[in-house]
């Protein structure tokens, strides 16, 4: 692998992984302090947060990364399409809250404030993830991640001195969940300053070329439209667990396991993210380090699959309680959606910055397809197996539908993706090393 990119992809990874380690300690802080029932009630305000955030981005990040990569657009123009896309969201959010206000609090058990914190989370996000892209699409991936970090950093430091008493008031509490909002705000403020006043920056333009702006958005809605299917397979199991009626504690069981699936892939997503904007600049230069990369992976899961195929008869019921002793046999039947799951992450960094996001659209429908209709018939027979050894199935037709596709376009092999030799771990060392 190249120095330089071998450089980079370790600051990244490193300083996201320095990030996601600070924004643990936060939850883990914040679920102290305020306590189950509070805490609970705030983060279920999050999820549905950030379910919003996920509906109004309309995956714009994607399309700015990947434009701003291949050259197709000007900074300048994204920037300005970011603003006004932002703008119109939190207008059309405002007129909705205003509408049915007492609605939306009763269904997503509304926080003091909520609605006015909901439209800062919102913007917030939608600044962070929209201008993060900016700097993914010019390979600059270690700027954005320290200033995330170092500013919670400082929103720890802040929990720690505020909310040291043993029992917190009703005043901490709404101070808390207000300056944690606050947070994601200066957070997605900051990032739009680094890229509109960034050294290289050029004043705002809005006067577009509208056959490359609808491109901009076709773009957007196929890859939003994946993110949504993807979603949707991932996640249908649940639903449909509970249609069936399962057993609460089979279901716990299930849905813990999954969340530790999903642990599994936050290192490909990170390695996803570097690699998009580097396709979209380089295409076909970039596959070495594409079939490098899921080797990689694979032998870093196949390494913590071995100790918790072995342990986990132990270690489950240690960490989680003496309830989640299913949690085992479910881990078992999920290895193989595990590793179709983590070589997905990267074929589809590639797809996306081919700009063939359609592939990656057609994968996650033919999965969410097979997911839903296998789950149907079989739930009722063998219950949360069933759930476990079909989610496998369907992440499976998914890589398979996109390595077909690889496959077309490059002459490989899957074993090719598979296979890691002694030589390649000595490079991997070296990188390391370097």
């Amino acid at each position: 692998m190249d120095i330089h990119i071998s450089r980079s992809l370790n600051r990244h990874l490193l300083w996201k992984s320095l990030g996601l380690g600070v924004n643990l300690i936060i939850t883990i802080l914040i679920a102290r302090f305020l306590e189950a029932s509070v805490s609970g009630q705030f983060f279920y305000f999050l999820s549905w947060m950030s379910l919003l955030v996920l509906a109004a981005s309309l995956s714009l990040d994607s399309s700015i990364t990947y434009f701003l990569a291949s050259k197709k657009m000007i900074a300048q123009h994204l920037s300005a399409v970011a603003l006004i896309w932002i703008f119109f969201v939190l207008c059309l959010f405002i007129l909705i809250g205003f509408i049915y206000g007492d609605t939306i609090s009763s269904l997503i058990v509304l926080p003091a404030d909520g609605i006015l914190l909901g439209l800062c989370f919102i913007a917030g996000q939608l600044m962070i993830n929209y201008f993060t892209a900016f700097f993914y699409g010019e390979h600059k991936f270690v700027l954005p991640a320290k200033l995330l970090f170092f500013s919670s950093i400082f929103y720890m430091g802040f929990l720690l001195f505020y909310a040291s008493e043993n029992n917190p008031s009703h005043l901490q509490h709404k101070t808390i969940i207000t300056s944690y909002v606050y947070l994601i705000l200066i957070q997605g403020i900051a990032m739009m300053l680094a890229v509109l006043f960034s050294k290289n920056a050029q004043p705002l333009s809005f006067v577009f070329d509208m056959t490359i702006l609808k491109q901009l958005f076709l773009y957007s809605s196929i890859a939003f439209s994946a993110n949504i299917l993807f979603f949707l397979a991932t996640r249908i199991d649940y639903w449909l667990l509970n249609h069936f009626h399962t057993d609460a504690i089979a279901l716990g069981n299930y849905i813990q396991v999954s969340r530790i699936v999903q642990l599994f892939q936050l290192f490909p997503s990170l390695l996803a993210a570097f690699i998009f904007p580097l396709v979209a600049s380089n295409k076909e230069k970039m596959i070495p380090y594409l079939i490098f990369l899921c080797r990689i992976i694979l032998l870093l899961d196949l390494l913590c699959v071995l100790i918790l195929g072995f342990f986990g008869g132990f270690l489950f019921p240690f960490i989680f309680g003496e309830s989640f002793r299913q949690m085992h046999q479910l881990f078992l039947l999920l290895i193989p959606g595990i590793f179709a799951l983590s070589i997905l992450a990267v074929l589809s960094a590639y797809f996306a910055g081919v700009n063939k996001v359609s592939i990656n659209m057609l994968g996650s429908l033919a999965a969410l397809v097979t997911i839903a209709v296998l789950n149907y018939f079989l739930i009722p027979l063998y219950d949360v197996k069933a759930a476990a050894v079909v989610s496998s199935i369907g992440y499976t037709v998914c890589v398979l539908v996109a390595f077909y596709f690889l496959k077309r376009n490059i002459n490989i092999r899957i074993k090719d993706l598979l296979w890691i030799n002694f030589a390649e771990i000595k490079n991997m060392y070296k990188i390391i090393m370097n």
